[in-house]
């Protein structure tokens, strides 16, 4: 039996969404044991039994929509559905090169890939239209969270965001590798790195979680939710700083039918 996390905002009535953990699934060693990602090794057996388990856990419509991720600030318009979960051919191969899904289709699951990583669910008050991004600190750099709220109609003050399991602030000492890029971008985002208790002199602890806000508040979104998590430190979730050879957790949302 898999066991997921349920976000805490107030969409429940219109949305659904979860973010997968690593328990109850079919992977073997490191990769145990619901790992959902192909690219990391895992017995792709292994992978396609997990997706399978997945899809039946939501009991939607349609299968899971998927994508490449790259670090990119692309987003995949999904438009046409996925076949049934009783059906569907579990490929591999994802369908799109992207770092998040948007779409207006009603019972399609979509999802992004993470494991240190930070992802992020969007939807209009009533979710019609909705989003999922995978948001490290080269896409939050690269423009991917500006990138997926221009999909949406809906004004960015009507939004609602969650911000899902990532490395917290502590766990996450950066370097100049990623200081100058982020400082490069926008002086503002200085407020997300912390110098104290760092090891090196020219290092900080960088905030995922408070470099996503400063985006989303500067783009108009107010409505914001999630950020409790350190998935360095919490069991129930990969990291793949803590360890190289891991699996990759699952983020998902999907339109509620009427």
């Amino acid at each position: 039996m898999i066991t997921c996390i349920e976000p805490d905002w107030p969409l429940v009535q219109y949305v659904g969404s979860c973010v997968t953990t690593r328990f109850g699934g079919e992977s073997q060693a490191p990769w145990n044991e619901f790992n959902l990602a192909a690219h990391v090794g895992d017995d792709p057996a292994a992978v396609i039994a997990n997706r399978a388990i997945l899809n039946s856990y939501l009991t939607c419509k349609h299968s899971v929509a998927w994508v490449e991720q790259v670090h990119s600030s692309r987003v995949f318009k999904l438009e046409q559905y996925q076949p049934p979960s009783e059906t569907a051919v579990l490929s591999l191969d994802n369908s799109a090169t992207a770092d998040a899904i948007y779409t207006q289709l009603v019972e399609q699951p979509i999802a992004v890939l993470t494991a240190d990583c930070l992802p992020i669910l969007i939807s209009s008050g009533k979710g019609e239209e909705i989003a999922s991004v995978h948001a490290g600190w080269r896409g939050l750099v690269n423009g991917v969270v500006e990138a997926s709220i221009a999909c949406f109609q809906t004004v960015p003050s009507e939004l609602y965001v969650w911000l899902g399991p990532a490395i917290g602030v502590r766990s996450y000492e950066v370097d100049d590798a990623v200081i100058e890029p982020l400082l490069l971008k926008n002086k503002q985002y200085e407020v997300a790195l912390d110098y104290s208790d760092s090891a090196h002199e020219k290092s900080a602890h960088l905030n995922l979680y408070r470099l996503a806000e400063v985006i989303l508040r500067s783009l108009g979104v107010c409505n914001i939710y999630g950020g409790k998590y350190c998935v360095y430190k919490d069991e129930r979730f990969y990291s793949y700083r803590k360890v190289k050879e891991t699996g990759r957790m699952a983020t998902v949302i999907w339109r509620r039918s009427a």
